[in-house]
């Protein structure tokens, strides 16, 4: 027997910028009950629109969110958010399926969707409470 709801996930993307001395862009997320995590730090991104390519995508998310524009974009890893994965804190039950960007920008931060946005050093990440796809696509910073 096939189980349909295995094969449905939400699609989404996120973006690891970081800066000329190595620290990471983050931001928290608000108190909301639209967010799975409330209250936890997150990189930058967002859900995949209809018609919209992946690329396409995270370009918007980065643009709405923190005011950049991407000049460089390489893959770093797809992350399945799935049941197995899910903390007990967690406020959303629906699989989604996020692909990492690092990524390198122009302009200058003008933060939107998130609060407290800044570039944070290994040390202070390390003190953070993250979102699951956050501390995946961090754990190379030996977190």
């Amino acid at each position: 027997m096939i189980n349909n709801n295995y094969y449905m996930v939400l699609p989404f993307v996120i973006a690891r910028v970081e800066d000329s001395k190595g620290r990471v862009l983050i931001g928290q997320l608000p108190d909301s009950p639209r967010k799975p995590y409330p209250l936890l730090w997150d990189i930058p991104g967002g859900k995949l629109e209809e018609n919209e390519t992946i690329e396409e995508c995270l370009a918007r998310e980065v643009r709405e969110e923190t005011g950049f524009e991407i000049t460089e974009m390489k893959l770093l890893g797809i992350f399945h958010h799935s049941g197995s994965r899910m903390r007990s804190d967690c406020k959303s039950l629906i699989p989604s399926l996020g692909m990492c960007f690092k990524v390198k920008v122009k302009g200058k931060l003008k933060p939107d969707e998130m609060d407290n946005m800044h570039f944070a050093s290994n040390k202070e990440l390390k003190t953070l409470k993250l979102t699951p796809w956050s501390e995946y696509f961090l754990k190379d910073l030996n977190l």
